[in-house]
């Protein structure tokens, strides 16, 4: 599809989606906001849901899922896979009152009304335990943990698939005989997309001889990172689709369509989706529209004072403080985005500051911003230090950036000899992304906490 159609409204004022997002990060739920946004906009009637899932459910998913987290530890697994020389398959969990710190986070986080359904904290039987997992881990900053956790989501994904299959069905149904019935799904996110893709087949076939049911419903599935081979958690499901299945898909993707089309077509097989669309970077509607607005850069309010801002991702990784350390250091007036809401790491960035003999004129604990604040904040920052994230990327590559500013991509330190996040297609949307900052003569660096000193001095 062009540019220009791609343009256009996905949606109308008839249409009943269904939307699907899911936790772990927080790009796929921004994603879907800035959907719900224009949607809203076109007048497109969208349903408040309620979690489906109470905090006391209790599944054989769930109850196989912590004996995988603590049986390696009580076998000693680690030590066997050792003493044979074989690597051990296993990341290392994060402990129990961590993690449970983290799901008691989640739990208080689910309980509004929402416009859209959690795959993971909704539909998943296991869903707030892999959340809470996966959010630790980042925030820990282990890529060889990250790494194998993904290794081990297929294996995870197969023990839920008839249960998320199910749910959706039943959301499906339910809305039906309300007379109230969905006319496409909407999903930002990579999960279960056979299990969405079967649920829709089969409502359809037991339901086709009633007037009410769209027989054209399709999934428009946005992918929310930037294509690549390494996007595996998105595009591996959707190569294993069926072709009856990949005929209800509409893919959704981010770039150039002359550039991406033999790739997709290479990579995903010659049997044809419903349709593919591709956005260009500056009409992405998977990023907030404050990015997109091209407003004059406002005028620096901080004079005489060198500004940095951190944002590493929803679950603010320790790093920050290497990174804080560093600046200050270097007499930086620093904002910390995302960190506020991460009392154990507030605690660390005040001691820090106070080692440092700083004050917090110096030092801006934030919050989660919204759009409008956060675009200010980008244009008046001399230095950026931000993740590989695909929402955080698309954002950037939508922005426009002041002259001069230095825009520095965070890695973790670890044992590896290359720069990782452990994670694929991060790295992969960091090296699209410089490419194409680049061009556009702006400094984009990779960095990790231990080159940063050194990269600070001679740029």
């Amino acid at each position: 599809m062009s540019g220009l159609l791609a343009k256009q409204p996905l949606l109308s004022d008839q249409d009943r989606p269904l939307l699907i997002a899911a936790s772990g990060g927080a790009g796929h739920i921004s994603a879907m906001s800035a959907l719900i946004d224009s949607f809203q906009k076109e007048g497109v009637h969208l349903e408040t849901i309620r979690p489906i899932y109470e905090n006391q459910t209790v599944t054989w998913q769930r109850f196989l899922l912590q004996q995988q987290i603590q049986m390696p530890a009580l076998l000693h697994l680690e030590e066997i896979y050792g003493l044979l020389g074989w690597t051990y398959p296993f990341p290392h969990f994060p402990s129990e009152l961590f993690l449970q710190k983290e799901l008691e986070l989640l739990y208080h986080n689910n309980q509004s009304p929402r416009l859209y359904y959690d795959m993971l904290l909704d539909f998943h039987p296991a869903g707030y335990d892999y959340a809470a997992i996966w959010n630790c881990l980042q925030r820990k900053g282990d890529p060889v943990a990250l790494r194998k956790l993904i290794d081990l989501q297929e294996m995870m994904q197969g023990q839920s698939e008839a249960s998320v299959r199910r749910q959706i069905f039943h959301v499906l149904q339910e809305a039906h005989r309300e007379n109230r019935p969905y006319s496409n799904i909407i999903s930002t996110q990579p999960l279960g997309v056979a299990e969405i893709c079967e649920a829709m087949i089969l409502y359809e076939k037991e339901c086709m001889l009633d007037e009410n049911v769209h027989s054209s419903m399709l999934l428009h599935h946005y992918v929310t990172d930037l294509p690549s081979r390494h996007a595996i958690h998105f595009f591996s499901p959707l190569k294993a689709l069926s072709a009856e299945m990949k005929r209800k898909v509409v893919l959704h993707l981010v770039g150039d369509e002359k550039d991406l089309h033999p790739f997709i077509e290479s990579l995903l097989g010659k049997e044809h989706f419903h349709d593919i669309v591709y956005h260009d970077y500056l009409h992405n509607p998977l990023v907030r529209k404050e990015f997109k607005e091209f407003k004059e850069t406002p005028k620096k309010q901080i004079y005489h004072q060198k500004t940095a801002v951190i944002m590493l991702g929803s679950q603010a990784s320790y790093d920050v403080l290497a990174y804080l350390r560093i600046l200050l250091q270097h007499e930086y007036t620093i904002y910390l985005v995302g960190c506020a809401v991460h009392k154990d790491l507030v605690q660390e960035i005040e001691k820090e500051v106070e080692n440092q003999g700083s004050t917090f004129k110096n030092v801006k604990i934030l919050d989660y911003l919204p759009a409008a604040q956060l675009c200010n904040l980008f244009k008046q920052a001399d230095l950026l230090i931000l993740k590989g994230g695909g929402l955080t990327v698309m954002e950037q590559l939508a922005l426009e950036h002041p002259r001069n500013q230095k825009i520095f991509f965070h890695y973790p330190c670890s044992s590896m000899e290359a720069l990782s996040s452990g994670i694929p297609w991060e790295d992969a949307n960091i090296q699209i992304a410089k490419s194409i900052l680049t061009e556009k003569n702006i400094d984009v660096f990779q960095t990790n906490p231990k080159l940063f000193e050194h990269m600070l001095s001679t740029i």
